[in-house]
């Protein structure tokens, strides 16, 4: 694939990303200014939180591939050419203002979708409450017992008998098992750009910890 066709997959993958994440983000907040896009209007009661990181879910995670592709394919003498060129300007990312530009897209394409996740995430977590069926208390409220409140899956993910974020009004939800997988999937996130991060500025770090840690075990083994 051409740096100019990844270019424009890598600027399209980042738009919906940035948008996405950060308009479900306002939409929590209350705000009434949002990016073009999606703006989950109809999303209520931190509903858009869930929304959020469902419908970015794909978007972000193609976008960090495209990333790693165009890295492998098309590595320059630094990580700012070592990326897609936001929109396929002709400016040269060497160069002060070229990297500068390059600095920018880096931060609001790559890392501020996964920051916005992170604060969804956070607001369901926090904020967010569930409730059974019919009953206007919450069942789950807070941190700690959204990880640690076991439901049996036959009750709570086959039953489909609780909701999220409002006792009427609210979404389907699997407390729990529901908590735990998006707990498990932003881990995985925040690893991949983390190891995206590592082979685009320190391509040679990765070998040498290796190396450093078969070097480490061989010697206590002996």
């Amino acid at each position: 694939m051409s740096k100019r066709a990844l270019g424009r997959i890598w600027t399209i993958l980042g738009l919906f990303s940035l948008s996405l994440s950060l308009n479900a983000l306002l939409r929590l907040q209350g705000s009434e200014v949002f990016l073009p896009g999606l703006t989950f209007e109809g999303a209520k009661h931190y509903s858009a939180a869930v929304y959020g990181l469902l419908v970015t879910l794909l978007p972000y995670f193609f976008l960090l591939r495209a990333t790693q592709i165009y890295a492998k394919l098309y590595r320059g003498q630094t990580w700012r050419s070592s990326i897609p060129i936001a929109f396929n300007y002709e400016i040269e990312p060497e160069q002060k203002y070229g990297g500068t530009y390059q600095r920018v897209f880096f931060f609001l394409f790559i890392v501020a979708p996964e920051l916005f996740r992170l604060l969804l995430l956070r607001k369901i977590f926090v904020r967010g409450k569930v409730y059974e069926w019919g009953n206007v208390d919450p069942v789950v409220s807070g941190l700690v017992e959204h990880l640690t409140k076991y439901f049996p899956p036959a009750h709570s993910i086959l039953g489909n008998n609780y909701l999220f974020g409002h006792h009427d009004e609210g979404i389907t939800y699997f407390p729990f098992w529901g908590s735990w997988v998006l707990v498990i999937m932003e881990c995985g996130f925040v690893l991949y750009l983390l190891y995206i991060i590592q082979s685009i500025c320190w391509p040679g770090l990765a070998p040498r910890l290796s190396r450093l840690m078969r070097l480490t075990w061989s010697t206590l083994a002996c």
